[in-house]
């Protein structure tokens, strides 16, 4: 993280080098590790504790075919770092959108974080919405990474 007696600056990047850019900023600091730290994910730091098994079935009922398919997908794959270029990866071949990029990914969970919050009414204390996953900042691939615990994702492979 910047001390504080360092001058930040706005630098403006075109789009398509913005994920770049911020991987190689994770890679720099002072002392020589990442300036964006990754949340540790632990199986009892649990954000689906707030998900009964009735919500997460109306959340699914509710959802279109890209967050179905990330759902699903993360599902298989349960208490596991699922890299974003994975799910890009996903959302290019089972929803037949070639050009799925981060920018879709992040469109489909940022909806999905919004219902989250103003239907359903799953919000922690800062107002931020709580999914059935965790998206921490992953400083080894330079990106994202969405875990979701086990609980959560029995209940989706049964849907």
């Amino acid at each position: 993280m910047p001390s504080g007696d360092e001058e930040l600056v706005q630098v403006m990047v075109p789009r398509e080098h913005l994920a770049e850019i911020y991987k190689r900023l994770g890679e720099l600091s002072s002392n020589g590790g990442p300036v964006v730290e990754s949340e540790e994910f632990e199986e009892e730091d649990d954000p689906g504790r707030a998900w009964s098994d009735r919500l997460l079935r109306r959340a699914w009922a509710d959802s279109d075919t890209n967050l179905r398919a990330v759902l699903k997908y993360l599902a298989k794959h349960p208490g596991e770092r699922v890299p974003s270029e994975d799910l890009i990866a996903l959302l290019r071949k089972q929803t037949n959108q070639p050009n799925a990029d981060h920018y879709i990914l992040a469109g489909t969970v940022g909806a999905f974080g919004r219902r989250v919050k103003n239907r359903y009414g799953l919000k922690d204390a800062r107002g931020r919405a709580i999914l059935p996953f965790r998206h921490p900042w992953d400083r080894d691939l330079g990106s994202r990474a969405y875990i979701m615990p086990s609980r959560i994702a029995r209940t989706i492979t049964q849907l």
